[in-house]
């Protein structure tokens, strides 16, 4: 009974060495182990922004990294360059305090860089809500409500279907839409660019969906 278990055993780890080879694409956990980076090697853990999708001359591709992104405390200003032009926002801090920190936080770490804008409610609003890795549900937080207006050119934080916690998604509405005040967080306000959301509006459900380049806050 004894030797029977201790080859379930050994056949259980020899399974999972598999695996591992299998993912990391290496032909041995020899080499595996060999090329993880040690605690020293890899520094203090921060999170850079994604690649930026370049063609030289020769119509051929390469990423090269974007420089880390200054990160604000005190938050005024957001320029959304996107897929259909720039954007500029003004920050709501009286309205959604800890939103437009967290929304500032988010930028500066190139959160948003590539999310696409896939929902639009014709004459309502148009929303940036698809990352292709699908974050988890811990950037939820409780709504800041206030007595701020969601007219033309308003950010606010989605709650996508509970009432009570907003996501990273945010949408830009495109008309007066009273129905939402008291309901959603007001994080910003376009000052330049509602043409481009009207664009953006326009080619939601397309071949092409909008998406963002990045966004630059100050």
């Amino acid at each position: 009974m004894m030797r029977k278990e201790l080859w379930a055993v050994i056949g259980a780890v020899a399974s999972l060495i598999g695996i591992i080879t299998f993912l990391t694409g290496k032909h041995s956990i020899r080499e595996f182990i060999a090329d993880s980076p040690s605690s020293e090697q890899l520094g203090p853990t921060t999170r850079q922004p994604p690649p930026v999708l370049e063609r030289d001359g020769n119509n051929s591709r390469s990423f090269t990294p974007m420089p880390p992104r200054r990160v604000v405390t005190d938050p005024k200003e957001a320029v959304l360059h996107t897929t259909a032009g720039i954007i500029k926002l003004r920050l709501l801090s009286d309205c959604s305090p800890e939103h437009v920190l967290r929304f500032a936080s988010l930028a500066g770490e190139g959160f948003y860089d590539a999310v696409q804008f896939r929902r639009v409610v014709p004459g309502v609003l148009v929303e940036a809500n698809y990352r292709s890795d699908n974050p988890s549900s811990s950037s939820y937080r409780h709504p800041e409500l206030s007595n701020c207006q969601f007219r033309r050119g308003v950010v606010g934080m989605s709650t996508r279907g509970n009432p009570l916690r907003e996501s990273w998604h945010f949408f830009i509405t495109t008309g007066d839409a009273p129905y939402l005040n008291g309901l959603y967080s007001p994080l910003a306000e376009v000052q330049e660019g509602m043409e481009v959301v009207d664009k953006i509006a326009q080619a939601v459900g397309t071949d092409r969906w909008p998406s963002i380049l990045s966004i630059d806050v100050r």
